[in-house]
């Protein structure tokens, strides 16, 4: 046979062969002992949309807007205008206040409680030192409590969001999700309340009083709650992952299995391949007591930033449930309290010096010059501390 004939035939073997290898691709794709474990996936990736594979051309899933939306609120609290730095604002308002109410209190102890001025001795005034140095003590162990509540309060108010962030990214057992709506809390939670599917989960429960910051937010959607509950029935249902998923063995129907699509948006699709990172799954799927394995989906969230970098939900959720969550925000509470708590107490001690220097030589001396310049400088202190307190307020409200 001439060069031309064998060419034709190879071409056409070519062909053949790739058409069968497609064809047994498809069906692998379509093998019907995965469907179940393939629709539990399906479910999985339809819940992360977004944030496993770039698809912009569809629109934003629940779980992303709730993660974009609690990020950004938490953000904002420390790199937005003075008002939203909830945790340390209290301080701008009552520092210059207190330190006017010291001067203040001071002033008028001075002209109400009389010293007593012996004829043989240097003039009593033991009620006025006692008030400058006890009220000093005392303005100073104020500044010291209120900062350590507020530090308290503030942990507790993350540890809530943290631990209510968590219950949608470290899902619990398909059999957990899957009977969430069982006996709500009605004693607590009207009918219409976003809770009441969920509101037996220990995270909830504490929701009464402290539910107010996730108010509004995607966390608390019906839609969102339903979506934890439908991965729950479809997984429930699923059994355990097929042997080609993680056991070696035959690597050509593996290679073939992980590249078929279990979910679609767009142009956008999630391969089994996308969702490898669940490295829990298999305990996961087994799992049905209180204490079984959670599935950790920020391993697979892995929609990258604007200019190719890291996984950005996946650093999103790590700092908001991760070890290291919150801890540039608790560092610049305390940095912040020291250094504006720091300046207070210096304010405090320094008038308490001078104010009580000028009434001593006023009162062993009998200097008019300092006499007057006692009332002056406390009226001073008063007036600029009310002043700051003032405008500090008028900030947090027109900011």
């Amino acid at each position: 046979m001439s060069l031309s004939v064998w060419l034709r035939i190879g071409v056409v073997s070519v062909l053949i062969a790739g058409a069968a290898v497609a064809v047994h691709g498809q069906d692998l794709c379509a093998d019907p002992t995965d469907a179940a474990f393939r629709g539990c996936l399906r479910d999985l990736a339809n819940y992360g949309s977004w944030m496993i594979v770039p698809a912009r051309e569809a629109s934003a899933g629940e779980l992303q807007q709730a993660i974009d939306e609690i990020y950004k609120d938490v953000q904002e609290e420390w790199t937005g205008p003075l008002r939203g730095r909830v945790h340390v604002r209290s301080l701008y308002v009552y520092l210059p206040l207190l330190i006017a109410l010291y001067a203040g209190a001071i002033l008028i102890v001075s002209r109400v409680i009389r010293p007593r001025l012996p004829s043989n001795g240097p003039p009593n005034w033991r009620t006025e030192k006692a008030f400058i140095v006890f009220g000093l003590l005392l303005a100073l162990m104020g500044i010291l409590i209120e900062r350590t509540i507020a530090y308290s309060r503030m942990n507790d108010d993350y540890e809530f969001v943290q631990k209510t962030v968590q219950r949608f990214v470290h899902l619990r057992s398909p059999q957990q999700l899957a009977n969430a709506t069982t006996n709500p809390c009605e004693t607590y939670f009207s009918d219409d309340s976003a809770l009441v599917a969920m509101c037996q989960q220990d995270w909830a429960a504490q929701a009464r009083s402290r539910l107010s910051r996730l108010i509004g937010t995607r966390l608390t959607s019906q839609s969102l709650l339903a979506g934890t509950i439908r991965i729950g029935e479809s997984c429930s249902v699923a059994g355990p992952p097929p042997a080609w998923w993680n056991t070696p063995g035959d690597q050509t129907e593996r290679l073939l299995k992980l590249g078929c699509e279990v979910y679609r948006a767009g142009n956008s699709s999630v391969r089994f391949e996308h969702l490898t990172g669940l490295g829990d799954l298999p305990q996961w799927l087994a799992g049905g007591g209180a204490e079984s394995t959670v599935l950790r989906l920020e391993d697979i969230f892995a929609v990258q930033a604007a200019g190719g970098g890291s996984a950005v939900y996946r650093q999103k959720v790590t700092s908001l449930v991760g070890p290291e969550a919150y801890a540039d925000y608790r560092q610049r509470f305390l940095a912040t309290s020291w250094r504006l708590g720091g300046a207070a107490a210096i304010v405090l001690i320094a008038a308490a010096l001078l104010l009580y220097y000028a009434r001593r030589a006023e009162l062993q001396s009998g200097s008019r010059l300092w006499g007057r310049a006692h009332v002056r400088i406390a009226m001073a202190i008063v007036i600029v501390g009310v002043a700051l307190c003032l405008m500090d307020i008028s900030l947090f409200v027109l900011s």
